[in-house]
């Protein structure tokens, strides 16, 4: 450990792994084993957490039970993405002492790039509301490991489903982080776009990133709406998921290859209530699936408690709550890899049979040349654009220096 770090390219819109101690990087030591980009076996290391005799799916992975739930508290529901369930959840974790800290995510603004994702531990409820709300974007929450390994304790570790998995990974090796992360949260995921995205939604309305002061994905009721606030006092908001449309930075490739959107690897795995009874309500609701037994246990007392309302959630409805995620990550996923496969694209390898989906190769193949095709006239328009920049530019210059030949001329007569 310590032999690489992550550093952040902001022409790529990501952070990339940099090398450290040379020595320490074989090429096939345990800073690769970790890495789930290259798959894993999910099935097998969710029945070493998890046992048999679980209910078990391609789509949900294995589980105890799943709920429909949101927070009973105004001020976590005010600027939650949906029902705040994982605020609520680390906040009772936090105030009992099951933990000392969860690893969470808030945006860093005044860095002269524009809003970027910052990782941080959230010790009280103040500090886990203050990252509240989605990240549509790449985070690098496994960065705080080694902070909790220097400081020692008991963290819950809340973050995307493969920094679940890396983190899994990193355990199987070395057994004491088990001990510092006795439990994990995912949250539901479809996969991102890295942080030109970000730059991209803000240009679009005609604003400056590095002038940003405020950036918000989603928040303020459910679906809720993106809000862009600048230090020059300009306020912009646009519902969920309109902003996103159009964009033409694509989805990261390891994110199409994924077959976990719902936190298979997680004791909580947690997202949105996309059903009509749940939207219609009046209260935000989220959806809670809880894998191990101490995370029955919890999401029971916190029900006793009075500090959550949920309602049993029958397995049919959280797919279909999922419906448009989970079709792409297994349905379609078989298929889409096949083809992917044979234009030279590495997979990632997995230990769980792909069913061969409804959707064709023709339909893929159109998907995939679709998607190259409006990047291809998305460059072409900006090219245009830059192009009438230049001439105008250059008209400019030239009028200014033929200007300047008139009154040289004047002042010669």
């Amino acid at each position: 450990m310590g032999s690489m770090r992550m550093v952040l390219r902001e022409d790529l819109g990501m952070r990339l792994p940099e090398i450290v101690d040379p020595k320490q990087v074989t090429g096939c030591g345990s800073e690769f084993d970790v890495c789930p980009g290259a798959g894993l076996s999910i099935d097998e290391i969710s029945r070493e957490l998890y046992g048999d005799g679980l209910r078990t799916s391609l789509e949900l992975g294995r589980y105890r039970a799943s709920y429909a739930a949101h927070s009973t508290d105004p001020a976590v529901l005010a600027q939650a993405s949906s029902g705040g369930v994982m605020t609520a959840v680390a906040q009772f974790l936090i105030q009992n002492g099951l933990v000392d800290a969860a690893t969470i995510v808030r945006f860093e603004y005044g860095n002269g790039t524009g809003p970027r994702p910052i990782e941080y531990l959230a010790w009280s409820l103040k500090d886990l509301m203050a990252g509240q709300g989605s990240k549509y974007c790449p985070t690098s929450v496994n960065l705080l490991v080694r902070e909790c390994m220097e400081r020692g304790g008991k963290y819950l570790f809340c973050g995307t489903p493969c920094q679940v998995a890396a983190l899994r990974l990193a355990i199987r090796k070395h057994p004491e982080l088990g001990v510092l992360f006795p439990l994990t949260m995912a949250h539901f995921c479809g996969g991102f776009r890295d942080y030109r995205q970000l730059d991209w939604i803000i240009r679009k309305h005609g604003l400056d990133p590095v002038d940003v002061e405020y950036f918000r994905f989603r928040g303020n009721g459910q679906p809720g709406g993106m809000c862009i606030r600048t230090q020059s006092g300009k306020m912009v908001e646009e519902p969920y998921p309109q902003y996103l449309r159009d964009c033409p930075v694509p989805k990261l490739k390891r994110c199409t290859f994924c077959i976990d959107g719902t936190g298979h690897l997680a004791d909580f795995a947690c997202g949105d209530a996309w059903l009509p009874r749940y939207m219609n309500d009046d209260c935000p609701w989220s959806i809670i699936i809880a894998r191990s037994e101490a995370a029955v246990g919890i999401i029971d007392e916190m029900a006793r408690l009075g500090q959550l309302a949920i309602e049993p959630l029958a397995f049919e409805d959280v797919v279909r709550s999922q419906k448009s995620n989970l079709t792409s990550k297994v349905k379609r996923q078989y298929k889409r890899m096949k083809l992917y496969s044979l234009v030279g694209t590495t997979m990632p390898k997995w230990d769980v049979e792909l069913p061969c989906g409804s959707n064709t190769y023709g339909g893929e193949l159109a998907v995939l040349l679709g998607k190259r095709l409006y990047r291809c006239q998305t460059l072409m328009r900006i090219r245009r654009r830059l192009s009438r920049y230049r001439t105008l530019v250059l008209m400019k210059r030239t009028l200014e220096a033929l200007s300047r030949s008139l009154i040289r001329g004047d002042k010669a007569l």
